[in-house]
């Protein structure tokens, strides 16, 4: 990661998340990802998107998301136990 993976850089990601959520998750209903829904989400980073699409899915699919970053994917998974996404899975790979 060459802008890292601490505080600011989580910061900047979930700002970006927000300005595109909107148009991404209208992107991922045309293509058919809803209810029931296997998605591989890789490079996810924090998750933001993760999160989205675990909603999107919800409990009858799955959401894996890849990511060489442990402390990125250590955050998707506090984030989606708090949340109560099981749907989302971890995997750390480069």
């Amino acid at each position: 990661y060459v802008l890292g993976t601490g505080q600011d850089e989580l910061n900047r990601l979930g700002l970006q998340h927000r300005i595109w959520a909107d148009a991404t998750t209208s992107v991922w209903k045309k293509a058919g990802i809803g209810p029931g829904a296997k998605v591989l989400d890789l490079g996810c980073g924090p998750g933001f998107a993760t999160l989205d699409l675990a909603q999107l899915v919800t409990h009858s699919g799955v959401v894996v998301a890849v990511d060489e970053s442990q402390p990125f994917l250590q955050y998707l998974k506090n984030i989606a136990q708090a949340q109560g996404l099981p749907q989302i899975q971890t995997a750390i790979a480069d």
